[in-house]
């Protein structure tokens, strides 16, 4: 979910205020979606919530210095990491009831493949429901809470008023995004670690883009799609990894199911290679960097 507010006045604390109950609020209403249905999407659109949380306090840090950001963050990526699993098992479930229906996949491999999926998905859902309702979890979205209504609202009362978020998030995204060019025209991907480990750094530069888009002009959207772009090919890649590493763990995989993980995989790197040359196209990032510059306070 975007920032709506336009003001190139705003302080800093109060945009990071509007963006954290924002994500806040849809981390409280997908976790009731998930406890009461353990829905698919709920499941992602909560693990996207907290993420998006996370990279805001990590963004504002100093801003937020003196408040529990820094704990909650921790928090709340032990409790991203719990709820991995679960997504994994909902998007091979979801695999495995398309490949049941392929041509190239025999009648009786779909089925054995699709009932081994509902079994692990059923498990995880049964995990999902412990995480969401442990003292962790519901520790941790009163910190969450207290944060929002106590802690930063104080802040802003005491903070500097010569601060602004376009200022801000001006020189967070440069820095960020000139960090990100210095991975070449061919990033080396040697390992799934290593792809993965840059899907994560695109996805907290989308976000922050995000956070910026409202406070820029033309450049930044455009970045935030191209961002997107890179960060799904690599989701793409990474999900066709985990799936090709469970089938190697079963005894007999259903026919047909490597050759199309595979196709999946290989697919999924040409389109990171196609999405990767256009965010770093030399005359694309020089129009991002001089607005960004542009909106950068000016040096005393």
């Amino acid at each position: 979910m975007k920032t709506q507010s336009k003001s190139g006045t705003e302080r800093s604390l109060q945009t990071v205020q509007r963006i954290l109950q924002e994500q806040f609020d849809l981390i409280q209403a997908n976790t009731g979606a998930t406890t009461r249905a353990q829905q698919a999407r709920a499941v992602h659109d909560l693990r996207v919530a907290v993420r998006r949380f996370r990279t805001a306090l990590s963004i504002f840090d100093l801003p937020l210095q003196g408040t529990s950001a820094t704990l909650i963050q921790r928090q709340l990526k032990v409790l991203n990491r719990q709820l991995g699993p679960i997504r994994d098992a909902q998007v091979w479930l979801a695999l495995a009831r398309k490949m049941a229906h392929r041509k190239n996949v025999s009648p009786e491999a779909g089925k054995a493949g699709l009932r081994v999926a509902e079994r692990t998905c059923a498990a995880q859902e049964r995990v999902l429901v412990r995480i969401l309702t442990s003292a962790l979890y519901t520790g941790t979205l009163a910190r969450c809470r207290q944060l929002l209504a106590i802690e930063v609202p104080r802040k802003i009362a005491e903070g500097n008023r010569n601060d602004t978020s376009r200022h801000y998030l001006a020189g967070k995204l440069h820095q960020a995004y000139d960090r990100l060019l210095q991975a070449g025209k061919s990033p080396s991907l040697p390992t799934t670690e290593a792809a993965h480990a840059l899907r994560r750094r695109c996805r907290r530069i989308r976000y922050l883009s995000e956070f910026a888009e409202p406070l820029m002009t033309q450049h930044v959207p455009k970045l935030t799609r191209r961002l997107k772009r890179v960060a799904d090919a690599l989701g793409d890649w990474h999900d066709a990894e985990v799936h090709a590493a469970k089938l190697k763990k079963m005894k007999r995989p259903p026919v047909g199911f490597r050759r199309i993980v595979a196709s999946r995989r290989q697919k999924a790197r040409q389109t990171f290679t196609k999405t990767w040359r256009h965010l770093i196209a030399p005359r694309f990032y020089k129009h991002v960097l001089a607005e960004l510059q542009a909106k950068k306070p000016p040096r005393k």
